[in-house]
């Protein structure tokens, strides 16, 4: 089972933000996933595109120029992953985009720089996010969803991805073997406590993300000696 390491990208500094990357790279995850908005001003890693949780403001990242997110330490998107360079694969999960053109132009000029790769996983909630960018770019794609569907791993089958991923709480046995059925791997967000992590490897989920990766890699060795 793969350990990706979550990171929201919620820190009020820029130095902060990339210290919680440079630390995954350290805990020797698996992975490193993190949310990025397509604005008119760049790509922007953080979770939320409202100010207030996050910096205490009351004002969205959308309203902003490049130079006053920059000022408020919100890293780009090129910044995080030159940070990685690649050391380990990434999950760019895309909360949202403005023009899809501009975005698909800056996901390009990334792939081009040698930053993303066919290792990469290209992820969302918006299926048409995912959907477009299937159109330009030869990596892997994660459809996200916080539901339990009827048909279960349908959705990400019908859209041709190689990853469906899951909220912890929605899944359970029948999910995973209905997903591995069709082909698909199963990664599970966010998972943190010890006896969950057990309880998704002995499901045979493929990957779950976690806020703490070292602690997890320990407590899934711990598991496998009993």
């Amino acid at each position: 089972m793969q350990i990706i390491a979550h990171r929201g990208a919620c820190a009020e500094a820029k130095e902060n933000t990339l210290s919680a990357f440079r630390l995954a790279l350290q805990q020797r995850a698996d992975g490193i996933e993190f949310d990025v908005h397509f604005l008119r001003s760049g790509a922007w890693v953080i979770h939320d595109l409202a100010l207030s949780r996050t910096h205490q403001l009351d004002q969205s990242l959308a309203e902003l120029s490049a130079q006053e997110i920059e000022h408020l330490g919100i890293p780009s998107l090129h910044e995080v992953l030159a940070l990685i360079n690649t050391t380990i694969p990434v999950n760019v999960e895309i909360k949202s985009w403005v023009d899809q053109n501009t975005a698909i132009e800056y996901l390009a000029s990334l792939f081009h720089a040698g930053l993303l790769n066919h290792n990469s996983v290209l992820s969302s909630f918006d299926h048409h996010i995912i959907q477009a960018c299937q159109a330009h770019f030869n990596c892997r794609f994660g459809a996200l969803s916080a539901h339990k569907p009827i048909d279960y791993g349908r959705y990400a089958a019908d859209l041709d991805v190689q990853i469906c991923a899951i909220e912890d709480s929605m899944c359970d046995v029948q999910f995973v073997r209905d997903i591995h059925a069709r082909g698909m791997l199963c990664w599970v967000y966010t998972v943190d406590e010890a006896s969950r992590v057990c309880a998704l490897y002995e499901m045979q989920v493929d990957g779950i993300f976690t806020n703490t990766p070292s602690a997890t890699r320990r407590v899934l060795a711990e598991y496998l000696k009993t």
